[in-house]
This record gives structure tokens, C-alpha cells and sequence, in this order.
């Protein structure tokens, strides 16, 4: 999601497109080809895992047939995310959504057209167990991990990058921000109700802002965040901005607001937040405070 207008003042920039959205790595030196290469092989690979879009993805067969799967090694750091954020909010952030997205319409061929009966989503401990990387499924299971996913892709790339001696740089997945080293970049919090306009600037140093909106994907009376409880979309809040240590941190809160308080979740994370709710009105934390228009 969008939801945020922003230009760097790094001199070098690298635009692409994965994980079907625009991506931007602004660097102070070039990206150099080596780099490029290992960064569009990691995101292919954690598409090829994740996206339940793409037919044979690791994601997709598992849908098809319970048991025991291995998933990459890091995949426990998703995971890991999830169960943590399941039980904060009640279950209702959870990685097994896939199915009744697809048959609300958000499914591989974006068809955009619901079925009238929509598969209610299944409780998490009571069709999967985890042990590390290590996934059994006690019946077919399409995973959804797009409330982290994201996020978490913007963190390997962020390694990736310091790795290959990288220091100062901003990788911006379209709604997933996060910035490392020297620079301050200053970020427009987009208005849900007009695309056209900001409500207010955030600056960003060394930290990830993501950011999650009800309006952005949106058809009929559908969009995709769904209330698992209901097999139906959320209507109270519908906007959240977060700011992290990290992206995927960042990105898995953002989705968490729009089901529990923010005080619920500072119980186990430290952030920073913006939400807005259907009547307009918004509240946030007092990094945001001073950057809100009036």
C-alpha cells in the first residue's frame, strides 16, 4: 500500500518491479550489477515460496495436499511473527486467510469476483503445527502471508545489502520503507481519501515505516483485509502507519491495528503509529504528532 510520497535525496536509484509491486533502492554509490543480480534472485525465491498467485509456488502445493513441509530456514522468523501476532489479536491476524480471499475474488487470476459462498478461515493450532521451519498441515491450507511478507522481503534485502558493503541507503517497496545509515528522509502519509494529498510528514532515520490501507485494494463491497472471525472485510479503521526498528515488525503492526489497540501491542513491541478510522478521525503516537496537518 502506498500511502506515502516521498523523494530521496540519494544520488543513485535503482527502480524494479517484484512481489507485484514497484520497488526503489536509493543508494549514495551505485548499485553495483553483482548486487542486482542476488537481490532479483532473492526476491524470485521468496515469491516462488510465498505467492499463492503463482501456480507451482511452495505455497500453492501445499494448498492442494495436507502433511509435513519444510520451508526455507528463515521462514520460522515469518511464522514466528504471525503466532505472536495471532495472539495479541484474538486470531484474527493469522497466515491462513488465503482461501477466503481467493473466494472473495482476490484470488491468482485477480479475478475480482466473489463466490457466494465464502470458505470460513480455519483456527491456527487446530489445522497447523510448527516446529522451526517445518510446517504440518492436518488438511489443505492456503497460506497468505501478505500482513508480513513484505516486510520481512524488505529486511533480506536490507542484509543483503550491508552484506555486499552497502551503508547508506533506503529500499522502498511501495508501502514498506526502511532506511539505513547517514540519511534522513522526510515521508508524506498519503490521505485514504484522496491519493492526490498528504495529511502530514514523518522524518525517517534508521528506522522502517509501513504502512496499510482498507481503500487501496479494493472491489465491490470487498478489500483485503478481512476479519477471519467473519470471513469479511474490516470496516472501523482504515488506514495505519507504523514505524520500527524493523519492516517486518512494521509491516505485520500495521495490519494488527487495524484489529486490536495500539496499547495491546506495545505490551510486546516498541513502535510508533498513526491509524485512521472510518469517521476521519485519526489517532497517533508523539513521533507522528508533530508532523500532522491541522
Amino acid at each position: 500500500m502506498p500511502l506515502m510520497k516521498s523523494e530521496t535525496t540519494l544520488a543513485h536509484n535503482w527502480r524494479f518491479d517484484a512481489l507485484g509491486t514497484s520497488w526503489e533502492i536509493a543508494s549514495g554509490v551505485p548499485i553495483g550489477d553483482a548486487t542486482k543480480k542476488r537481490v532479483t534472485k532473492q526476491l524470485a525465491l521468496f515469491e516462488l515460496t510465498f505467492s499463492r498467485f503463482i501456480g507451482d509456488s511452495f505455497v500453492s502445493v501445499i494448498a492442494d495436499k495436507p502433511g509435513s513441509y519444510t520451508f526455507p530456514s528463515d521462514a520460522k522468523e515469518i511464522f514466528s511473527l504471525y503466532e505472536e501476532l495471532y495472539e495479541l489479536t484474538d486470531g484474527k491476524v493469522t497466515p491462513l486467510v488465503g482461501e477466503a480471499l481467493a473466494d472473495a475474488g482476490y484470488d491468482a487470476r485477480y479475478s475480482l469476483q466473489s463466490k457466494k459462498e465464502i470458505h470460513p478461515v480455519p483456527r491456527y493450532g487446530e489445522v497447523v503445527q510448527r516446529k522451526g521451519n517445518v510446517i504440518t498441515t492436518n488438511q489443505p491450507v492456503m497460506f497468505d502471508v501478505g500482513a508480513v511478507g513484505k516486510g520481512y522481503a524488505v529486511d533480506t534485502i536490507i542484509e543483503l545489502l550491508k552484506a555486499d558493503g552497502y551503508s547508506s541507503f533506503v529500499v522502498d517497496a511501495s508501502g514498506d520503507m526502511r532506511i539505513v545509515g547517514d540519511t534522513t528522509q522526510q515521508v508524506g502519509l498519503e490521505n485514504p481519501h484522496n491519493f492526490e494529498e498528504v495529511i502530514g510528514t514523518v522524518d525517517l532515520h534508521n528506522k522502517a515505516l509501513c504502512a496499510s490501507a482498507s481503500n487501496r485494494r479494493k472491489w465491490g463491497e470487498w478489500h483485503h483485509i478481512i476479519d477471519p472471525n467473519t470471513a469479511s472485510p474490516t470496516h472501523e479503521i482504515i488506514a495505519t502507519w507504523v514505524v520500527a526498528d524493523s519492516a517486518m515488525v512494521a509491516d505485520g503492526l500495521a495490519t494488527a491495528l487495524f484489529f486490536t489497540s495500539p496499547e495491546t501491542l506495545r505490551a510486546k513491541y516498541t513502535y510508533e503509529y498513526m491509524r485512521m478510522h472510518a469517521d476521519g478521525s485519526v489517532e497517533y503516537s508523539d513521533y507522528f504528532a508533530k508532523g500532522i496537518f491541522e
